[in-house]
């Protein structure tokens, strides 16, 4: 909202400097108006083309870097709010959003991080550790909340040490921070 009221300023500022006072003619304001209009629109509609609404990352999860998550984190029109899209595979789409195979979290922006994990199952689908979920949609199952059945997943992936809960060895994920854009494997190696 804000790009497009600082967008119709520039415009009356560019008319009233290049459409000079005492013109001949009236069509010639209209045309030199018009123009700027025309070159105003294209270059916003190459604007939104190119550049992605809010910030997507990608990061890699699996034996041989399998399996792709796409993180796209978006804004609200005010800013005030923020949320993350979890998506299977590399989405590249620049104009909507995804159909299915996506989980929307709400991010506190007062936090200082917002922790969601990545795990492959048995099965190669993919279980996602989230708190603050608003949405999951995955109509062939491919992806499911660790919420959805947290005894069970308990006892899969995880084990009790010092009071806390760890997760066990011999499974691929990865825990991705999204307020600061990077992910870490089991191993600790860091993808930015």
């Amino acid at each position: 909202m804000i790009i497009i009221i600082i967008t119709i300023i520039l415009d009356v500022l560019l008319c009233i400097i290049f459409i000079p006072i005492n013109s001949r003619t009236n069509n010639k304001k209209a045309f030199v108006f018009f123009v700027i209009i025309v070159i105003d629109l294209a270059f916003w509609i190459i604007l939104r083309l190119t550049v992605p609404e809010g910030v997507r990352k990608y990061y890699y999860v699996g034996e041989d870097n399998k399996y792709c998550v796409t993180v796209w984190k978006k804004w609200d029109e005010s800013y005030s709010s923020c949320y993350a899209l979890i998506i299977s595979g590399k989405y590249k789409n620049n104009f909507k959003e995804p159909e299915d195979n996506y989980v929307k979290i709400n991010v506190d922006i007062k936090k200082l991080d917002c922790l969601v994990g990545v795990i492959v199952k048995e099965d190669g689908k993919l279980l996602v550790v989230a708190d603050n979920v608003d949405t999951i949609c995955s109509s062939d199952g491919f992806l499911d909340l660790y919420s959805n059945n947290q005894a069970l997943n308990d006892s899969i992936y995880t084990y009790m040490k010092k009071g806390y809960k760890c997760y066990k060895d011999g499974f691929d994920r990865i825990t991705i921070d999204i307020m600061e854009n990077y992910a870490k494997d089991q191993m600790g190696k860091i993808q930015r």
